[in-house]
């Protein structure tokens, strides 16, 4: 992460963005919108390594299961 945020830092700081006066939000939301999708795919990588895979957020669906008239009633 550190390498991310030096790497932001030095754009901001140190590029020359004066070629960027005609461009849209468009074009600086695409940027935008990859740099954030780099940094949240690091995180996730960095959580898979150190704990596995995520627990699940939903149950299990009830309709998978045996209909009511299908289960064995004791």
């Amino acid at each position: 992460m550190a390498a991310f945020v030096v790497g932001d830092f030095l754009a901001v700081m140190y590029v020359d963005w004066s070629f960027t006066k005609n461009w849209t939000g468009h074009v600086f939301g695409g940027f935008w919108t990859l740099d954030l999708s780099a940094m949240m795919a690091t995180v996730y990588g960095l959580y898979r390594l150190k704990y596995g895979v995520p627990a699940e957020v939903v149950e299990d669906s009830p309709y998978d299961l045996p209909r009511y008239s299908e289960r064995d009633i004791l």
